[in-house]
């Protein structure tokens, strides 16, 4: 049978864009980890490979656990962190009294003559940022304010905008807002539940800057304990473009409460990326609850090399990796941290017979 050129052209072309198709779909396909060697305890070092992981970073602005044997217990804030760089403020100890992995957390003790303490981190003038810690606020207040996790700029106008705010305008009830140079606090949202005192909690929070001044292309993503506490996209984070995020406070004080508090934080991170190696205690990202970022020490697309940090998980075999883009995409299903091992399951009674 004869084909026409014009067909033959038409079903050149349809392979051709289905190829193109498929060759994107592969491109944007979630990242997906097929082996793991090294590791087995906490401190050790691990390569996971496998596929769609892309380009990643290996330099976070902050990795920090807060148990540098270098440090002792009692000791003013270490001037380095265990990784990247941060602002220390005065008053911030190494404490055993409360931690969430590890043997220590970071401790500040709040009063109506101390109300600011703890650290920040510098940002450059990048598109996206990640920020995720572990926090506790011991006390009895219900008035004031707990300045969770602010993020300034640059502008010298009102507080520090451009500025993205999370905190409790009392300890009842909690909120994010964010504000340009020209408007405060817009987009301000109360999130659906408050982190209760006395107890710890997983902040995480990932931001996209506009990409230029005025751009409705930025966004805002709050978590705690892996619940979705706050959501803005396509918004404008910044009115001009010689203005931007400049700094990212953690727990940064506790103001006007009228009684003591004594903050804890443990297993800090900031990165001017969405890419990360994380270990979770679920089998799908989805419903992980506690959260472990791990400290990369390379990063390339078929292969990530990072130092095993799992002191928070008691259960190996409970205990999943998963490896989250540039986008912020993450396999949706776990890689077991110890594939030889067998999740506990109770055994079922057996009924004896009675005589």
């Amino acid at each position: 049978m004869i084909v026409s050129s014009g067909s033959s052209r038409t079903r050149l072309m349809a392979t051709v864009g289905g190829m193109s198709l498929l060759l994107a779909s592969l491109a944007d396909a979630a990242p997906a980890i097929s082996g793991m060697s090294g590791g087995g305890s906490n401190g050790t070092t691990v390569t996971i490979t496998g596929s769609g992981f892309g380009a990643g970073d290996a330099t976070p602005l902050l990795w920090d656990d807060f148990d540098d044997p270098s440090m002792s217990t009692g000791a003013a804030i270490s001037k380095t962190p265990r990784r990247g760089s941060w602002v220390t403020f005065d008053g911030t100890t190494y404490s055993s009294a409360q931690k969430i992995s590890g043997n220590r957390s970071l401790r500040a003790a709040f009063n109506s003559g101390v109300q600011w303490s703890n650290f920040y981190v510098t940002m450059p003038n990048d598109t996206k940022f990640y920020q995720s810690f572990w926090f506790r606020y011991d006390g009895s207040g219900t008035q004031g304010q707990v300045k969770l996790a602010l993020v300034h700029g640059n502008s010298g106008q009102g507080e520090f905008a451009p500025t993205i705010n999370n905190n409790s305008s009392t300890t009842s009830w909690w909120m994010t807002n964010i504000a340009t140079e020209s408007a405060a606090g817009q987009n301000a949202a109360s999130w659906p539940g408050a982190p209760d005192n006395n107890t710890w909690h997983q902040f995480e929070m990932a931001l996209k800057q506009s990409s230029g001044g005025g751009a409705a292309d930025g966004s805002v993503t709050v978590w705690v304990d892996g619940q979705q506490m706050y959501s803005k996209t396509n918004i404008v984070t910044r009115n001009n473009a010689q203005y931007y995020w400049n700094e990212m406070g953690f727990l940064h004080g506790v103001t006007n409460m009228g009684t003591n508090t004594d903050t804890y934080i443990d297993d800090a991170y900031a990165n001017n990326s969405w890419t990360r190696v994380v270990l979770c205690d679920s089998a799908t990202f989805s419903a992980c609850k506690r959260k472990e970022i791990q400290p990369v020490q390379n990063w390339a697309d078929g292969s990530i090399t990072f130092t095993l940090a799992s002191s928070s998980f008691s259960n190996p075999s409970n205990t999943y990796l998963y490896v989250v883009d540039a986008n912020g995409t993450a396999n949706a299903n776990g890689f077991r941290l110890c594939s030889t091992c067998v999740a506990k399951i109770p055994t079922a009674p057996v009924l004896q017979s009675v005589n």
